[in-house]
Order: C-alpha cells, then structure tokens, then sequence
C-alpha cells in the first residue's frame, strides 16, 4: 500500500505522490479553484493531512517494533500520547463539519459532548459515503 496516496480520491490513478501535489490534484478533482483563498487553504489543510497520514504509518510501524522492548509505563505512555492524538484528529474533524457551532438543538449531542470511546468508535465506523445530519 502507498501511504502517501492512501488518502487521495484519485488512489488509484494519480501520478502523484508528494503531499502538495496529491493535494492540489484533490482541490482540483472536486472542482475547486487552487488560487483562490478557499483553494489555497483547502490544499494547506489536505497537505497537512497527507503528512499526517505518512506520520500515522510511521509511528504505527515504531510501535510495533518498540512495544515489546518498553517497561509497562512506557507502554502506558505511548497508549496514552496515541489516544490523545484520536481525541485531537476527532476535534479537527468536529471544527471541519461545524465550524464554531453553537448546537441548534441542544438534545442532539456534538462532538464534544461525547465520551471519547464513543466519538473513536463512531469515527471509525462512519461510512465514507455519510451525510451530514441537519
């Protein structure tokens, strides 16, 4: 698998494999203008995600050769520094779909509002294809 394209909705066609130009490649993909300052932030912030994505893989594999070497408060940490980057990526994407959002109906809970279990466990499951609940 090539992580540096893993995330692009081109995967399996692109040409591409540095972060900025699978990110441009997407603005473009879903018709958005790169020069304009929608564009331009949208590609900052998927560029950042590409890395991201390669940075996940890397501390994934630093984990699996590390793990068995660490005392048991070693492991604790690292557990806990990696859910601690679950709930951070949950926040961003909680900021990406409502953006300062005050709830309008306050029995529907948000993101900050749930138990992190809960908020990994529905990140995960979430179908690609989902949309937003108005």
């Amino acid at each position: 698998m090539n992580t540096s394209t893993q995330l692009s909705p081109l995967r399996k066609t692109t040409k591409h494999e540095q972060a900025e130009a699978l990110a441009i490649e997407q603005a473009k993909h879903f018709g958005i203008d790169p020069n304009s300052e929608y564009g331009t932030t949208l590609i900052e912030l998927a560029t950042t995600l590409y890395k991201a994505n390669t940075k996940t893989h890397d501390l994934w594999a630093l984990t699996v050769d590390g793990l068995s070497e660490l005392d048991k408060s070693d492991r604790i940490a690292w557990f806990n520094a990696k859910r601690f980057l679950s709930f951070q990526i949950a926040k961003i994407l909680d900021n990406l779909q409502n953006p300062c959002a005050q709830p309008t109906n306050p029995s529907r809970p948000t993101m900050a509002t749930l138990p992190l279990r809960v908020l990994t466990l529905s990140l995960i499951m979430l179908p690609l294809s989902s949309q937003p609940v108005l």
